[in-house]
């Protein structure tokens, strides 16, 4: 359609139709010729292209695109007229999003678990079919599982809590990041009580009392030295404990109530009977094991010292040099301690019949 008007052999054509001229041919006749015209119009096209981004340089028809713009060609139909096309592009961004978490322990983003903090990043497509890119600011802080291993004596006081009793004890708290921080406490809790009592019923019976610890400690220290549960003593007195176990110890004490004393002596043996009766002079076995120190010293008539011992168990059945002489007295001086160290001094006579 642009070439119109168009001419031919003196005719012009302003528009498609039929013409005819009449021309010689070379022999002088009439040549009619008739011209059917066609006019075939200018094709034009107007088109819009929408691409992400990250596909520039974009090339179309020879043309380069390096943004959003719009541009002609012209190009030919197969007909020969020209074909005017009109490319609009349109560039679409790349999406960019940044997140950011703090949590505790792990985070689960995408399909994934995270335990651990730093940047991640995810490329999703958007509405637009391009790319959006996703960065994640990940702050992982960690809970807090502590096991605390405890020895008390009695009790422990344990966030305002009194405990008495062995055993798992747990807490919940919140640490500085907000997680939570779980504390466990095995306590060993060790009971000091502690109590000497006598296994034995009356001490002077048998100037003997067994003593026994009562605890649930189980080492023990006696002020007499011994390091056992129960200990037999034959002395009246303080005697004093020490139990401990672990960092936990406690002392009791026991006393042993000193026995009324007093010395009860025979003034008559009478050996020449040998009837195993009253044939020697001796201690009664309850003083000898009341005595500390002792010693005795036996005097004839004359003054004569006839006896000597500083053994508590002395047995004398009255002979002197080998002899016995019935019906003569004779004196005796005896002294000792009781426990306590204080001394004491008897004299006395005894009759050998």
């Amino acid at each position: 359609a642009n070439a119109l008007p168009y001419s031919w052999n003196g005719k012009t054509f302003n528009a498609a139709g039929t013409q005819s001229v009449t021309l010689q041919s070379v022999n002088g006749c009439d040549s009619i010729i008739t011209m059917v015209l066609h006019v075939s119009s200018t094709y034009q096209q107007t088109e819009e292209r929408g691409i992400c981004a990250d596909g520039l340089p974009y090339l179309w028809n020879g043309v380069t695109f390096n943004g959003p713009d719009t541009q002609t060609v012209t190009l030919q139909t197969i007909d020969g007229c020209d074909s005017v096309v009109t490319m609009t592009l349109v560039v679409m961004s790349l999406d960019s999003t940044e997140l950011s978490e703090t949590v505790c322990d792990t985070f689960a983003w995408g399909g994934e678990t995270y335990t651990v903090s730093g940047d991640y990043t995810r490329t999703l497509t958007n509405a637009s079919g391009c790319d959006s890119v996703v960065t994640l600011h990940l702050t992982v802080n960690p809970s807090v599982t502590e096991i605390v291993e405890v020895t008390a004596c009695d009790t422990y006081l344990w966030n305002g809590e009194t405990l008495s009793e062995s055993g798992e004890y747990e807490q919940q708290f919140e640490n500085v990041y907000g997680c939570d921080s779980i504390v466990t406490l095995r306590l060993t809790v060790i009971d000091t009580a502690l109590q000497i009592i006598s296994l034995t019923e009356d001490f002077c019976e048998g100037m003997s009392s067994e003593l026994a610890v009562v605890t649930a400690m189980t080492d023990y220290l006696w002020s007499t030295g011994e390091e056992l549960p129960n200990i037999t003593v034959t002395q009246p007195g303080v005697y004093s404990v020490t139990a401990s176990q672990g960092g936990c110890r406690a002392t009791a004490k026991y006393t042993v109530e000193a026995c009324d004393f007093r010395l009860w002596l025979p003034n008559a043996i009478t050996p020449s009977k040998s009837d195993g009766l009253n044939d020697v002079f001796s201690l009664p076995q309850r003083a000898q094991s009341m005595i500390n120190d002792f010693e005795i010293s036996i005097f004839n008539r004359w003054g004569e010292q006839v006896f000597y011992s500083t053994d508590k168990s002395f047995r004398w059945d009255s002979s002197v040099d080998g002899k016995t002489f019935v019906n003569t007295v004779y004196t005796y001086i005896i002294r000792y301690t009781l426990p306590g160290g204080k001394p004491y001094r008897i004299t006395g006579s005894v009759t050998v019949l």
